[in-house]
């Protein structure tokens, strides 16, 4: 993919040219179940943890029918915001879980829907405190979904946004449905316990580069034998940039539409493949275009 459009509820477009991908996830699992010369087992069922004297030892798991133990030195919870096995390791890895943008997502399909070369972003009331979301994934199939905060089923949400795809793009017919959430604005918390640790978007570390960067942090803390850095070396790394991301999302969700289409309309001009620096040195360009473009804008958002 080229690139992004971020889609003000009034239509706005701000285009921001950077190369990314769509990941068949199936495909992706396999692609290293392949490679892995480790004893894995697929479509297993991880029904509890196994505990003993506060210490997680192992799994108890679901396959075929049937139920076995599994141990093992240390136990990671990669299992999405929505498990009950962290509550299980006396965890609390989501610091704000009233804050996680309930999802409902489909397959679709349209003649030439999946040919654009842009994901399609849409912010504001379409999708309150985080978005809309429209990709393509070539010839005549996308994936459409809505991710909403406050909200644990986003139903009415997401027929509206097929009404407004609908009108855009020509009939789609859904393939498949899918639910889950997207701990991006949930904040990480208590990651490590006795024996066990929660990586991914379990422990709010949404996106995936930072699931991925998350996965290889804990990998390195295992290898050298000591959980405790995971936490420690994932904080040092991108709490900074949780805790702005957090600060923006909070800001967006508070802001009426009309001041979604004026910010949009402040950027609609700007150069975003032009940032360069940390997350903090692009904030601060992005906040002296705005405040050049519509001072009373900056305002309204602080």
């Amino acid at each position: 993919m080229k690139g992004m459009k971020i889609i003000s509820p009034g239509g706005i477009e701000l285009e921001i040219n950077e190369k990314g991908y769509v990941v068949d996830r199936e495909k992706f699992d396999w692609f290293y179940l392949d490679k892995s010369d480790a004893d894995v087992e697929w479509e297993c069922d991880v029904k509890h943890l196994l505990v003993k004297e506060r210490r997680v030892w192992g799994v108890e798991v679901e396959m075929g029918g049937s139920s076995k133990e599994v141990r093992a030195e240390t136990v990671v919870l990669a299992c999405g915001p929505n498990s009950h096995l962290p509550d299980e390791a006396r965890l609390s890895p989501i610091k704000h879980p009233s804050d996680i943008a309930w999802a409902m997502e489909a397959v679709v399909e349209g003649d030439g829907i999946g040919e654009s070369d842009y994901f399609e972003y849409f912010v504001g009331s379409v999708a309150p405190g985080w978005k809309a979301t429209f990709s393509p994934l070539g010839g005549d199939f996308a994936s459409a979904g809505v991710y909403v905060r406050g909200v644990r089923s986003p139903f009415d949400f997401f027929s509206r946004h097929m009404e407004r795809l609908r009108k855009a793009k020509g009939e789609i017919k859904i393939v498949e449905m899918f639910e889950g959430g997207d701990t991006i604005a949930a904040m990480p918390w208590k990651l490590v316990g006795n024996g066990v640790a929660v990586c991914g978007g379990a422990g709010a570390q949404s996106g995936i580069m930072y699931g991925m960067r998350a996965g290889v942090i804990l990998a390195e803390s295992i290898a050298h034998g000591d959980l405790s850095l995971y936490q420690k070396r994932w904080e040092r790394e991108l709490m900074r940039e949780y805790k702005l991301g957090r600060k923006a999302l909070n800001m967006l969700m508070k802001m009426k539409d009309e001041d979604i289409d004026r910010l949009a309309h402040a950027l609609v001009d700007f150069d975003f493949s032009s940032l360069r620096g940390n997350l903090y040195l692009k904030a601060f360009r992005i906040f002296m275009h705005i405040l050049k473009k519509d001072p009373p804008l900056i305002l309204r958002l602080i």
